[in-house]
């Protein structure tokens, strides 16, 4: 069974649409957030989702994290408020010796065709 476009973008505005955040996370955060980053300046940060095409979108800006001395960062998530809805791997995970900054460009959603 396929869905139309209309249905995909409505699924599609129906989880990333309420994203009100994005967290950072040292392992992976399961389908609970699990493994979030803890202690120094680190935030949430605010953050939307760009509208749909076919389905699929992506951040509606880079979303920038301060994070503490002696972290790998290796998950992203998005969160509505406080409920957990999704994330993914980092493309590529990075280790903090010294306090800094991550920015998060790209965080992609899609809903799919079932199979």
């Amino acid at each position: 069974m396929a869905n139309s476009v209309e249905a995909l973008n409505r699924a599609y505005a129906a989880v990333a649409g309420t994203v009100t955040h994005l967290s950072l996370h040292t392992g992976d955060p399961g389908s609970t957030g699990a493994s979030e980053v803890t202690g120094g300046n680190y935030e949430r940060a605010a953050q939307t989702y760009d509208s749909p095409t076919a389905g699929a979108g992506d951040l509606a800006a880079p979303a920038v994290f301060d994070v503490p001395a002696g972290t790998t960062v290796t998950h992203w998530g998005a969160w509505d408020n406080t409920t957990f809805l999704f994330g993914e791997a980092l493309e590529q995970s990075q280790s903090f010796a010294t306090a800094g900054t991550y920015t998060l460009t790209s965080a992609p959603y899609s809903a799919t065709n079932p199979s």
